[in-house]
């Protein structure tokens, strides 16, 4: 899969417009975009999403990405309302939220740092 740094655009942009794996500002570790999902927000090292579907679906998605990736699970906490992560890979750290966002669907961040 290709990889592209994710670059200033404007909010509600659609994931499906980014490449399927980014590299948020360059960092090493990349995780894949879920899809279907819009830019909410971005900045260095960190991207929210949403997406119509269930939560349930998107935390399925990042667990496998996650094990599939190799990355090492620190911290897991699920609830009916939301899931936090926090992995590792290398020396590349990961945080994912999910929550619910209502009506909305699904709250997604990625939050990317080099440790």
């Amino acid at each position: 899969m290709a990889t592209a740094a994710v670059s200033p655009t404007s909010a509600a942009t659609s994931a499906a417009s980014l490449a399927s794996v980014v590299r948020l500002n360059g960092i090493a570790g990349s995780l894949p975009v879920y899809e279907p999902s819009k830019v909410v927000s971005k900045a260095d090292g960190f991207i929210r999403l949403r997406s119509a579907d269930p939560m349930s679906k998107v935390i399925s998605f990042y667990d496998k990405a996650l094990k599939s990736g190799r990355w090492r699970i620190i911290t897991a906490s699920k609830t009916a309302a939301r899931a936090s992560i926090v992995a590792m890979h290398g020396d590349t750290g990961a945080g994912i939220t999910i929550g619910s966002a209502g009506p909305a669907g699904t709250s997604i961040s990625v939050l990317l740092c080099q440790c």
